[in-house]
């Protein structure tokens, strides 16, 4: 098989690139594409309390900064619910702890996009974030 012959090297993207066993994105337009793909572009925003939990492929890593890596494959839990991100997704750090989790977003408060699925615990509903075409979640106020 190619992928085994390569170092464990296996597609990742829409653009042809490729995950390197140690990690690295391989291609032309790995930058750009994950700068497209988790900040530019329309995104999922969720908070991470002190208390979140995760699971990813160590495997699957790209750093894009000291305090931001994406993650090829990744599982988070935390008081909202729980993130399925087959695609990938960006954590970022704050502080010495992680403060958020992006994934692409369609241009809608939806609970599924390209690669991710959100299952929000009971009182945890979609809402607008910050910047147009962002979206995060909130706990609903009970009245």
């Amino acid at each position: 098989m190619a992928e085994e012959a390569d170092g464990g090297v296996r597609p990742w993207g829409d653009a042809g690139q490729r995950i390197s066993g140690d990690g690295r994105c391989i291609g032309a337009g790995c930058g750009s594409q994950v700068r497209r793909r988790f900040i530019d572009g329309p995104g999922q925003i969720l908070p991470a309390s002190e208390d979140v939990n995760w699971n990813f492929d160590p495997n699957g890593l790209i750093p894009l900064s000291d305090d931001s890596v994406v993650y090829t494959s990744l599982r988070i839990t935390d008081a909202w619910g729980i993130l399925e991100a087959s695609g990938g997704g960006l954590m970022v750090r704050e502080k010495d702890r992680i403060r958020r989790v992006v994934v692409p977003a369609p241009a809608n408060a939806a609970l599924s996009g390209d690669g991710w699925k959100l299952e929000l615990k009971p009182g945890f509903k979609v809402v607008p974030g910050a910047r147009r075409e962002h979206f995060t979640v909130e706990h609903e106020v009970q009245r």
